[in-house]
């Protein structure tokens, strides 16, 4: 791992924005303690161990930057002064330092970084000093500098392993992770009884490697193996157009298979917020599958921007068990038709098991020249035709014959307990079979989203249609969800204390449209996989000069243990072009030094500081990174108030390509 940061002293290796400031505490100075911890954790993955009576543990860098907006103004790479068309409400102090750069390319090799000298509503006007791009572009992203940036050379190790603890919740803030040499995932966490959910926010992930999500060799930022979290204020980019391997966030060992046989914890249910993932307030650009939400997943998808970018999902399949439920809502969903240079994203939203809601999103509309016209919204079920477990696929033992409704598939939960599969079955693969909780989609405005079911399962034989499986009115209903109320916003956790009671919210009232008749369309063709742009590294000008504390509570020991991890060949998925719908469509809108960091595997660092006293270390860096901006997406087009989406029946194939054992 090398850890880079704006604090250079002389020549040789900056100790970095966390080990600058000497602060005595009693009749110790707290940085050689904290020196000595890092020198030891330096030849081992750095990993975050809970031990008896410790507290949780905090990695506080000095400022990851972050994406602050983006133009879809044609400009070309150069100096001097440059002028963008910005999102709305964009907001930068004269004389911040920004980066610009084309979307889904690299931000390190081809870009252009000046000062702000103006912002005039929707106007960017930039002085722009260094120019290392050529050409013209239509699509930028515009980001504040880092001031601590870790770059994952950790090999076929996981750079950053977090476990959680009953003694508080573990924090990681204030970095930018960015792809190294290492082939392995950037940040594992991991499952404990009884722990507080681990908390990340202000970090950005900058992803350049392309790769497998199974082992992470480029592909899946954070394995995910626990059903409660939260996540704010981070951004996500890459440096190509990202597949559906290229995850930022896989969810997909997570063992509480007692969800299925337990109510929905969606919205004021989970009533002290740790019993769902929470992702809000981040931005995410240029991928397929931003996320997918796999086996016993509740997730919380809120307040986001989806900047060509895409929320899926696994249901009970291709995986043991499927997601339990979803919650997506308010968040903003962008996509623009630049012609041959469009990107080909399938859709915003891809559910194929358990329930949910889609509720008070923005979206624009899927057509492009390149591609042609995309469902925003797709469900679906592969059950049918590709089931990985014993005893196979659904439809092979349903004689052709529709048995409605499949173990675990879409649109099923737990209401009463009581559920059978079409096949007589209560328990499938030792967990409950759920029972009808359909799906519900309301109140989303822009482009009205059109709802696709996929009737190609995997690309698997099926003898029975998932047409029969999937419907408008029973599996999903075009309406609001009965009593529904979204979880209290921001997440209680983001202030730092014990989670409060939720304050109820307002439920939306709609009146559902008649339930509209499922229309198969043509077999896609497929089109093959773009070509990612090569990673490189980069010089770079950071910014601002951190200064940070550290203060240990005597006798805290830090473990760091190194977990070898296998790393498979990556296979390759081919991304399909789907025929064009033929709907009827509301009209598109116009719309630092670095400290070098060789992990071992199976190899355990123990510090132990000298005064006796059991208690906790914690680190923390204060700094005063460059001004960040939470980016706000407003579609300059006049959006429909409220719109119901149109369903049709799309044989489009799967956003996430069939994995094994997953």
């Amino acid at each position: 791992m090398a850890i880079d940061s704006d604090m250079k002293a002389g020549s040789g290796v900056s100790r970095g924005p966390i080990s600058r400031t000497y602060e005595s505490v009693g009749a110790f100075c707290v940085y050689p303690y904290f020196e000595r911890l890092l020198r030891s954790l330096r030849s081992h993955r750095l990993q975050f161990q809970r031990h008896t009576g410790e507290k949780a543990i905090k990695l506080q860098g000095a400022g990851s930057g972050r994406i602050v907006g983006w133009s879809r103004n044609s400009q070309t790479f150069g100096t001097g002064t440059k002028t963008f068309v910005v999102q709305s409400g964009f907001a930068a102090a004269n004389g911040t330092t920004l980066r610009i750069w084309q979307t889904a390319t690299n931000k390190e090799t081809s870009y252009m970084l000046g000062t702000v000298t103006g912002v005039s509503g929707t106007t960017l006007t930039m002085s722009i000093t260094t120019n290392t791009g050529s050409g013209s572009a239509p699509l930028w992203l515009i980001a504040t500098e880092f001031s601590t940036r870790v770059i994952h050379d950790a090999g076929s190790n996981t750079l950053i392993s977090i476990t959680e603890t009953s003694a508080g919740s573990p924090e990681v803030s204030g970095i930018q992770f960015t792809s190294g040499t290492g082939t392995s995932h950037t940040m594992l966490w991991n499952y404990t009884a009884g722990g507080q959910p681990i908390l990340l926010h202000d970090c950005w992930f900058a992803q350049t490697n392309n790769g497998n999500d199974a082992t992470g060799s480029g592909g899946t930022i954070i394995n995910n193996s626990t059903h409660r979290g939260v996540i704010w204020n981070c951004s996500v980019s890459w440096s190509y157009f990202a597949l559906s391997d290229s995850l930022w966030m896989h969810l997909p060992i997570n063992a509480r298979t007692e969800v299925w046989s337990s109510p929905s914890t969606m919205g004021m249910a989970d009533t002290n917020g740790v019993n769902n993932i929470y992702v809000e307030d981040c931005d995410f650009h240029g991928a397929t599958a931003a996320v997918d939400a796999d086996n016993n997943t509740k997730i919380v998808w809120r307040d986001n921007i989806m900047d060509h970018a895409a929320f899926n999902s696994h249901g009970y399949e291709t995986s043991p068990f499927g997601v339990r439920h979803w919650e997506i809502y308010d968040n903003s969903f962008l996509f623009a038709n630049i012609g041959s240079a469009s990107f080909n994203l399938n859709q915003f939203v891809f559910c194929r098991g358990g329930t949910g809601v889609i509720t008070n999103n923005s979206f624009e509309d899927i057509n492009s020249q390149a591609y042609g016209d995309k469902d925003e919204i797709t469900f679906g079920i592969f059950i049918l035709g590709c089931w990985i477990l014993p005893p196979g696929a659904y439809s092979a033992n349903d004689g052709g014959f529709v048995q409605y409704p499949a173990p675990r598939q879409f649109g099923l939960g737990y209401v009463t307990g009581t559920g059978h599969d079409g096949q007589g079955n209560s328990i499938s693969n030792g967990v409950y079979v759920g029972d009808s909780e359909p799906a519900y989609v309301w109140d989303n405005t822009g482009f009205t989203p059109v709802i696709g079911i996929i009737t190609n399962n995997c690309g698997s034989f099926q003898t029975d249609n998932p047409l029969g499986y999937v419907q408008a009115g029973r599996d999903y209903i075009l309406g609001p969800k009965p009593g529904y109320q979204k979880f209290t916003y921001p997440h209680p956790l983001r202030n730092g204390g014990p989670t409060p009671t939720p304050t109820p919210t307002v439920t939306a009232t709609f009146t559902p449209t008649p339930t509209p008749t499922p229309t198969r369309t043509p077999t896609p063709t497929l089109t093959p996989t773009p070509t990612p742009t090569p990673s490189a590294t980069a010089t770079f000008t950071p910014t601002p000069t951190a200064t940070a504390t550290f203060t240990p509570t005597p006798t805290a020991t830090a473990t760091a243990t190194a977990t070898p991890t296998a790393t498979p060949t990556a296979t390759p998925t081919a991304t399909p072009t789907p025929t064009p719908h033929h709907r009827h469509r509301t009209p598109t809108p116009t719309p630092s030094a670095t400290a070098t960091f060789t992990p071992t595997p199976t190899a355990t660092a123990t510090f132990t500081p000298t005064p006796t006293a059991t208690a906790t270390a914690t680190a923390t860096a204060t700094a005063t990174p460059n001004p960040t901006t939470t980016p706000t997406a407003t579609a300059t087009s006049t959006a429909t108030p409220t719109s119901t989406p149109t369903a049709t029946a799309t044989a489009s194939m799967p956003a996430h390509g069939t994995r094994s054992g997953i």
